[in-house]
């Protein structure tokens, strides 16, 4: 009848209409993916084709890389790994920004050692708002594990060290290395050889616990030519 013929025109109708909906579905989604979204907000580090190129998924087209946060991975040595711990503060020093010290803090200690090396990998986590730090610089570390304060510093470049061996007793072998450090104090123009104890120390400084007071004046410069009680005159040169 001539309503089964319509009724058929529109079911065939309603399916063609499906059928563009899909096929405009697809396109869209063919569309989309001609747009490459990055998963992550940062700076495009590499890119690795052009317009035209013929890509593969093998390669990623871009390598892009979130620099407000940078990581340092370095290695402590085995008797480090007992006191450097997470959370401590961290100086890091690049040779682009040498009067600069950037502030991080460790993040993580690995808890097993290198066996060819003895090392253990340590994680220290940077801001790097401004962005100065790059992948790939190398980086010079100090880590705090301790801080004295009010404490008696010396330039580590003052001391002089003096090693010796003692014998123990038994098998010649038995030994036990000893590590004396001095520093020349002037008092009345004589430079007098003084033992000292030392604690903490960073990069340039040292804590003297024993040996030395407040205002005791340490010879700095030339003491490796001087004898105990050998007798000085202080020269000032500028500001120094």
């Amino acid at each position: 009848s001539q309503f089964d013929a319509i009724k058929t025109q529109k079911e065939t109708a309603k399916a063609t209409v499906n059928q563009l909906i899909a096929g405009l579905t697809s396109a869209k989604e063919q569309l989309n993916d001609t747009y490459i979204k990055a998963p992550i907000s940062g700076i495009v580090s590499m890119r690795n084709f052009n317009l035209g190129d013929q890509t593969s998924p093998q390669m990623p087209v871009f390598i892009i890389v979130k620099m407000n946060q940078v990581k340092i991975n370095i290695n402590i040595v085995e008797n480090q790994v007992g006191i450097i711990k997470e959370g401590q503060t961290a100086h890091v020093h690049v040779n682009s920004y040498p009067k600069k010290v950037f502030e991080g803090k460790v993040s993580k200690v690995y808890p097993t050692l290198n066996p060819m090396t003895r090392t253990a990998l340590t994680e220290i986590i940077v801001d790097n708002e401004d962005l100065k730090l790059k992948p790939g610089m190398y980086a010079n570390v100090e880590i705090v594990t301790d801080t004295h304060e009010n404490v008696l510093l010396v330039p580590k470049y003052a001391i002089i060290e003096n090693t010796n061996l003692e014998y123990l007793g038994g098998e010649l072998r038995n030994t036990k290395i000893n590590v004396d450090k001095y520093l020349f104090i002037i008092e009345d123009n004589i430079a007098n050889k003084v033992k000292i104890k030392t604690g903490i120390e960073n990069s340039d400084f040292i804590e003297v616990t024993e040996g030395l007071r407040e205002n005791d004046k340490v010879v700095t410069m030339g003491q490796y030519q001087l004898s105990d009680s050998s007798k000085v005159y202080i020269v000032n040169k500028g500001n120094k």
